[in-house]
């Protein structure tokens, strides 16, 4: 569901970050093109897509690659359906933007900071891992070898550990 999207109009146009999943492709009618569908995954759920031919030739390499994209598109609102983003542009993400991913640890999540460590060394990238603490109020810089990707497979392994609402990708103001 696109709950995270909800205040949208129809038509608007949007730009988000995130991860694409399930892409399926078929044929036009008039056999002038492939479209494609999918859902894309960010930090606050899921919102289907679709893209025409020209886009989805475009920017093929994007659309069945791994790594987190940056999507401009319009909202399509219909009564029956889920939104839907039509996309009209796809850029990658570490050249697009430079997001921080951002751990908040309390009292009791401060126990499991080693383990936090091990698991950031697994998804090695090039986004900056920043660690704040509740208490205190401070957030420190993880040291470089612990720059991380932005894949969903990271975000899951640390939102079990510290608890989603802990963990964020924030776009770093320029």
């Amino acid at each position: 569901s696109a709950d995270g999207h909800s205040g949208l109009f129809d038509n608007e146009r949007v730009t988000f970050a995130g991860i694409i999943e399930g892409l399926r492709t078929r044929q036009t009618k008039s056999g002038s093109g492939v479209m494609a569908y999918g859902v894309i995954e960010d930090m606050t759920g899921q919102v289907e897509f679709a893209a025409f031919p020209a886009v989805f030739s475009k920017y093929r390499d994007l659309f069945e690659g791994e790594a987190p994209v940056r999507i401009t598109g319009r909202i399509s609102m219909r009564e029956d359906k889920e939104n839907t983003v039509m996309i009209d542009e796809l850029a990658p993400l570490e050249k697009a933007e430079r997001y921080r991913l951002y751990l908040r640890f309390n009292e009791e999540s401060r126990k499991k900071l080693e383990r936090v460590m091990g698991v950031l060394k697994r998804y090695p990238g090039s986004h900056e891992v920043i660690l704040y603490d509740d208490e205190t109020k401070k957030q420190q810089l993880a040291p470089r070898e612990y720059c991380v990707n932005g894949s969903s497979a990271l975000i899951e392994v640390l939102g079990n550990l510290l608890g989603a609402e802990n963990v964020r990708f924030l776009k770093l103001k320029h």
